[in-house]
Parts: structure tokens; sequence; C-alpha cells
């Protein structure tokens, strides 16, 4: 495919983008492309530079340098020292406060887009009631923002930024202001509106299970720059770095050095004195003596009572409970395994107690290993 034609299958084009506040760079150097109808979300921790990112692509904030194309309209190269006003950039905008107008209706937060527009009268209405019944708010027209829920508020901002047919829609971390049960509900919301009406979107988060559950491809940030992108499952199956494994909730990484590789791409990593994980690599075979990282997912972790319950081609370790935290859905114990700190999710009603001796088994294929 041509330069031309995957430029033509671009929603998005971001390349070297790059933001300083002062001396503090909370961009640096970010490049990627979000494909018509996807949906991408950048994922990150507090200051990791995902709203900022989000914010300069709506034109909200002038980016130091770079280059921002949104379909094909340039919005800003920083080379030849070309800005677009946020208005002309066709892209709608979901703030984590909805910002919706209190002393509005409805229909005219909603419309708001539009008389902006100066498009004729009879089409304004007729867009906005499409949209709200989209919304699944066709009889709330006449409502006073006032009178509305925190949910009801949320799709009143999403249809508001619909409306227009934006080229891009922006959302910024738009359900945490809503309770669990709600944040639920309007996730799975929003993917059935997406998969009907197609829209592009960049998503902004720092909750792992909106942005594995809403995405096309995650774009994991760590201070300011991309610590890896892929698709959702590919990203939480296989992370790169120690970071991107702890954000996704890995909370068993262990610090070691490669001892010996092995066959099928696995490597031996010495995590402690006489202490050895065998895991799955991915990429170059690193040397002998190469400070990697073993992660292991909690779930992935097994305990029996009696070493003959041993699994066929597991590690297995000598353990010691040192505590049980009930979750609801699984028991969370935390296991003493020589000098490392172990944490396993089980099954609810499971029988071990704080002080007991117990046997682990791990085995390699769900222990990847990254560098560190």
């Amino acid at each position: 495919m041509s330069r031309l034609e995957q430029a033509a299958q671009n929603a998005v084009e971001i390349r070297n983008l790059t933001k300083k506040f002062g001396s503090v760079t909370v961009i640096d150097d970010v490049s990627f492309t979000v494909k018509r109808g996807e949906t991408v979300t950048l994922l990150g921790p507090s200051g990791c530079g995902k709203t900022t990112t989000l914010r300069c692509i709506a034109g909200l904030e002038e980016p130091t340098s770079g280059f921002i194309q949104i379909g094909d309209t340039l919005a800003f190269d920083g080379k030849a020292n070309f800005e677009l006003e946020p208005e002309k950039r066709n892209v709608g905008m979901v703030f984590q406060s909805y910002a919706i107008w209190p002393h509005m209706t409805v229909g005219e937060n909603v419309r708001f887009p539009l008389d902006i527009k100066k498009l004729p009268q009879k089409e304004r209405r007729d867009r906005v009631a499409e949209i709200l019944k989209s919304v699944g708010l066709g009889d709330y027209v006449d409502r006073p923002a006032s009178q509305l829920s925190g949910g009801q508020q949320q799709r009143v901002a999403l249809a508001r930024a619909l409306v227009f047919e934006p080229s891009v829609v922006l959302f910024d971390e738009p359900l945490s202001n809503l309770d669990a049960n709600l944040r639920d509900h309007m996730r799975n919301e929003l993917q059935d509106l997406q998969a009907r009406i197609g829209f592009t979107a960049i998503y902004v988060t720092h909750d792992q299970r909106e942005a594995l559950s809403l995405s096309d491809e995650v774009i994991v940030m760590n201070g300011g720059r991309i610590d890896q992108v892929g698709p959702p499952e590919e990203v939480f199956a296989h992370p790169k770095t120690v970071f991107t494994a702890r954000f996704l909730g890995c909370s068993n990484i262990f610090k070691g050095r490669m001892s010996a590789p092995q066959e099928h791409g696995r490597l031996s990593i010495s995590v402690a004195p006489e202490m050895t994980f065998s895991g799955r690599h991915h990429g170059d075979e690193p040397s002998i003596g190469t400070e990697m990282a073993v992660v292991i997912r909690s779930n992935k972790i097994r305990i029996s009572q009696s070493q003959g319950v041993a699994e066929a081609g597991a590690q297995h370790f000598a353990g010691l409970v040192e505590s049980k935290v009930f979750f609801g859905s699984y028991v969370e114990y935390g296991l003493r395994i020589g000098g490392l700190h172990v944490k396993a999710d089980c099954d609810v009603g499971t029988p071990y107690n704080v002080g007991e001796n117990v046997f682990v088994a791990i085995h390699p294929s769900d222990c990847l290993v990254v560098r560190v």
C-alpha cells in the first residue's frame, strides 16, 4: 500500500509530537496513527502525557514541535510554523466533566455545535432528534439539563460531540465520574454505539478495563513516551516492558538475570539464590547475564496442600501462606516462596490458611520474560 493510500485510511496522523511546559517535557516525540472507524486508547497513569496529547489534537494546547493531520486537514506542522484553529479541525470532544450547560435544555446543549455552524433550522432539528434517539434520549429534547443524572449527562455530551459528524471524537476519561455499576453500563453502551455509528475515536483513560474492552488498539504511555502499542489482546498477553506489565495488572514481577536459553523461545532467569524461573520470551535472545524480569499473573499460580498434586510440565516450589484477602469473586493469597513474595488468586472457598505450608505450581508458559 502506498503512502497516499495509507493516508486516505487514516483519520488521525501524529508524527514526532512534543510538548514542553518550560523546561518540563510532557510529550516526548510521540507518533501514531488512527484508522477511520477505529477506537484507539491512550492508557497510562496521571502525568504520563495522554490528556495533553489529546488536547494538542483538539487544538486546546499548542505543541512545541511535531505534526498533526486530521483526515485530509493539516492541523499542526511545527516545521512550517502552522497551527489550525480548534473550531476548524472538525473534532468532537467529550470531557471528563461533560461540560453540560445547566441553563439549557438537552436539545439546546446538543444543538449548540450546529448553531455555531449556522446550519438551516430544519437540519438542526432533524440532526438533534436523530442523535438523541441514537443515545437513548429521544424523549429528552426539552428536558432541562439540570434535571439529568450523571449517566444521562454523559450521553448528552456524547450526542453533542457526534451531532455535527466530526472526523474524530476525543474522549478525556468520560466515565471516571460515574459509580462502578454505571461505568460498566456506559462502557457497554459506548461499544454498542460505536458499532452502530462507526465513528472514529481517541480515548484517554487510566482504567485498563476501559482500554481493553473499548479499543481496537491500545497505546500505553509512560513519562510522555509511548511504552507499547498493539491490539488489546496482544498488549495484555505480551507486555514488552516491566512498566506495561505492572500497569496492566501483573502483580508478580521479579527481576533477575538470564542464566540459560531453552527450547521453544524459553529462557531461564535466576531471580534469587537457588531460584530460577523458566519463561517464554518474545524478541531477540539476550546474552547470558543480561538483566531481565519474570512476569507472572496472579491467577496463573496454582496452590495445593499436597506435593503429589503436581501439574505436568510446571515448576514446583514450597511456599508459606502469609496473607489471605477475600475479594468477592476470588481470594488473594500472599505467599512466601524462598525469598520472594508472591500473590496468587484462587477460587472462593479454597481451604488455605495464614501460616500454612503449601506447594506452588507455575507453568513456564504462564511466565513471561521481559527486559528491564
